[in-house]
């Protein structure tokens, strides 16, 4: 599940009534600080949900702790993980340093969900690299790579936050999967040596966040220059947007909402999928707004 809430002060309350909710195993989660949310509300959820048996997966050394979520959730062939910082398991304290610095422990935490799962970084799939200052979002991508070597790399979405747990500087969220991985891109369309535009597991397609920003024209004609991108993307695999999922949108201004809205219904002719939407304080290279999107190849 990811958790949005505009007053990171209410963390532990927020976690009192989310564990309520749940009588045994507790999904992965990410928690995330935003400026702002649809309505004027103060929290917002999204969760997926699996049908199958469900493994809890704990790093070496892990047991069970206090905080409603698992380190990571085995379902078959793929592994969903929760938000990560660079949390020092030995102190259970932040690490020291920089940014790099953080992101480096951040992905050894990972490194040790994923082995105990009997994987490695070659097997993520899906990233989300979220920043309190999202004008480090260069260095945060550099340390980053260091750990994300073999390709295809995963598809990526980096995003701005308005804060992040333990006021950490990073959190990284992610998902996993033993199944052959595909990456592929649309004629025409340059690739990236950072991640994937699009990543195929199964019957499942990964893609990388997609943003746009005032040189792009009007909200409406921004929201335009992200699907132009993720349409061509699934095309590529003979997919259209009605085969999308999931889409998470992040505004750097939630009056932007309702003109974003108008321009994204017309992008879907059959069904609109699951969405979550937040405003953060700032996105990465200034744009005004930036997805994350799924898809799930037809039957």
């Amino acid at each position: 599940s990811h958790v949005w809430i505009t007053d990171l002060d209410k963390y532990t309350e927020m976690n009192s009534v989310y564990a309520s909710f749940f009588e045994s195993m507790y999904p992965t989660r990410t928690t995330v600080g935003v400026e702002a949310l649809p309505g004027g509300s103060q929290v917002e959820i999204s969760m997926v949900a699996v049908r199958g048996e469900k493994k809890v997966i704990y790093p070496a050394g892990g047991k069970p702790g206090r905080l409603p979520f698992s380190p990571g959730i085995l379902v078959g062939d793929t592994l969903y993980l929760s938000g990560q910082a660079g949390v020092d398991p030995a102190t259970g304290k932040l690490v020291t340093g920089d940014t790099p610095a953080h992101v480096a422990q951040t992905m050894k935490n990972i490194r040790a969900v994923l082995q105990a799962a009997d994987m490695d970084f070659s097997n993520i799939v899906s990233a989300y690299l979220l920043l309190s200052n999202p004008k480090e979002f260069g260095i945060a991508s550099e340390a980053y790579l260091k750990f994300i070597t073999e390709d295809p790399k995963p598809a990526r979405v980096p995003l701005g936050a308005a804060r992040l747990p333990l006021d950490s500087p990073v959190e990284i969220t992610a998902i996993a999967s033993r199944r052959p991985l595909e990456s592929f891109l649309p004629e025409g369309m340059g690739g990236s040596s950072s991640y994937s535009r699009g990543l195929k597991a199964g019957k499942e397609i990964y893609l990388a966040g997609v943003g746009a920003g005032a040189k792009q024209g009007s909200v409406a004609e921004q929201v335009d220059n992200c699907f132009e991108r993720i349409t061509a993307i699934l095309a590529a695999k003979n997919m259209t947007n009605d085969d999308l999922v999931e889409v998470r949108i992040y505004l750097a201004n939630i009056d932007d909402y309702d003109a974003m809205n108008a321009a994204y219904r017309k992008h879907f002719s059959k069904r609109f999928p699951t969405r979550s939407t937040v405003a953060v304080p700032e996105l990465v290279v200034g744009l005004n707004m930036f997805m994350g999107f799924a898809a799930r190849e037809p039957e």
